[in-house]
């Protein structure tokens, strides 16, 4: 008889203890409970096999792929955009080693950004922007093979610049990012260098940040790389919302969504492999070894080829200006300037809002914006790509720190969010305790440190951890 935990939120005790004494039940109790579990994991089969035998039809008729070959979403976005709309011209370049890690440096993604302990009690209002990273991929993005310059002239070039930032003294929030030595997303009031995609510091220079030019890498433009395959998502997503058909815009919408992220995965190469031990010895030789567990009489491995230096700089002159072609050429798996140029696009368009005289920002979570007064009409569309839609009217809210905050809704509902405490622990009433200046202690479930996680049994130790929150945080 299964122990009670497993029936108290859908039977009661004196219920339960009824059913567990009956003599009847305890006759049949065994055989019942399998007879039960296995119908109930054949029709959860079999739902789940006519959802996938749908989709894997839906996928073959309008795209000719079979999805048995690809592991992931991401991995059939990427394949349907490689095998019905991209264009030998556009040049996708598979780049690794010192190149490939300074671009992704630019790769930060969506922004968090907000007043600390900040609170009103009048209206605001709450818009997301209408598919915003697909709205990014309609802009130029970087493509062919880049070109490493010493030039000091931000406008000559289309690609990375690695660069001195002077903030402005009078902006109510700083947008260019920069990760700490903690590894935390910041926005920083004070002078700092990185690399950046070279349009958002353009785009940064209108809002009063200098720009010191130390060096860079270009590439060519690329125009309408995506926009076929965007337009092809999008619209037929916008048809099937406007058929009714829930599931069909499901799909259009995660594979509009994922196509970028996929550009901007590492393409780490492992590989996995069962040994005998004499076997292992050996190969270990060469291989970076990621990962080493003895299995009875068996060594798994998981590993890499060693890397080794394939790029190399010759003749680096402002006169020469060149940079030496031998980076990596096949199928494109990633690209990470591609990436790093959309989430920066998606940032740039966020720009004209962030920093608006008559209406101040709240609270921005990547594609979502919270401000004292509605959007102008011309900022509106509840189907533009790229456009504001409103998602609702707060009538009074309190923001602790970035993903940490309390609303409450015209519509009546109360919304909290609080990054790294369990749902439903914190209430509204904790929230303003806290802006009060009151510390707050919390008990949450969290997962211990990747240390305890046993990748052989596939286990990962959740534990209670005691948490005592600051009022007042400074800023």
């Amino acid at each position: 008889m299964p122990p009670y935990e497993y029936f108290y939120d859908s039977l009661g005790l004196v219920e339960y203890n009824h059913w567990k004494s009956s003599i009847k039940v305890k006759e049949r109790i065994y055989s019942d409970i399998k007879k039960e579990a296995i119908k109930y994991f054949k029709h959860d089969l079999y739902a789940l096999l006519v959802v996938v035998s749908k989709y894997s039809n839906l996928i073959f008729k309008f795209y000719g792929i079979n999805i048995t070959k690809i592991n992931t979403l991401s991995g059939l976005a990427l394949k349907i955009y490689l095998s019905s709309f991209y264009k030998y011209q556009y040049k996708f370049k598979f780049i690794k080693g010192k190149v490939e890690s300074d671009i992704r440096k630019a790769y930060l993604g969506g922004l968090v950004l907000t007043k600390l302990n900040y609170t009103h009690k009048t209206k605001a209002y709450v818009y997301d922007v209408n598919s915003h990273y697909p709205n990014a991929m309609l802009e130029d993005i970087p493509v062919g093979n880049p070109v490493l310059s010493i030039s000091k002239d931000l406008y000559s070039y289309f690609g990375f610049v690695y660069a001195e930032i002077i903030p402005p003294k009078n902006l109510d929030f700083y947008f260019i990012p920069l990760r700490d030595e903690n590894g935390k997303i910041i926005t920083p009031k004070y002078r700092f260098k990185g690399i950046y995609f070279s349009e958002l510091l353009k785009e940064s220079i209108l809002y009063g940040y200098k720009i010191n030019v130390l060096w860079g890498y270009k590439f060519n433009r690329g125009k309408d790389v995506f926009k076929n395959y965007v337009d092809e998502m999008y619209n037929g997503r916008l048809k099937a919302k406007l058929d009714n058909n829930n599931y069909l815009q499901f799909i259009y919408k995660l594979l509009l969504n994922s196509l970028y992220g996929r550009l901007g995965m590492k393409d780490i190469e492992n590989r996995l492999k069962i040994l005998s031990k004499e076997d292992a010895n050996k190969f270990m030789t060469n291989k970076n070894i990621v990962f080493y567990s003895e299995l009875q009489d068996k060594i798994i491995l998981r590993y890499n080829n060693v890397n080794k230096e394939i790029i190399k700089f010759t003749d680096l002159t402002e006169k020469s200006n060149t940079f030496v072609d031998k980076i990596k050429q096949r199928g494109v798996t990633s690209s990470i300037p591609i990436a790093a140029a959309i989430t920066s696009w998606a940032l740039i368009k966020l720009l004209k809002i962030l920093n608006m005289n008559d209406n101040k920002l709240i609270y921005c979570d990547t594609d979502s914006i919270t401000l004292e007064k509605p959007l102008d009409d011309k900022y509106i569309s509840y189907t533009e790509l790229g456009k504001f839609k409103l998602e609702s009217i707060i009538n009074e809210g309190i923001y602790i720190s970035p993903k940490f905050y309390g609303l409450k809704c015209d519509n009546g509902e109360t919304i909290i969010k609080t990054k790294g405490i369990a749902k439903g622990i914190i209430n509204y009433q904790d929230l303003e305790n806290l802006i009060k200046g009151e510390n707050l202690s919390v008990t949450t479930t969290i997962k211990k440190k990747q240390k305890t996680k046993n990748l052989v049994k596939g286990t990962v130790n959740i534990v209670e951890q005691n948490y005592t929150i600051k009022g007042k945080l400074e800023e």
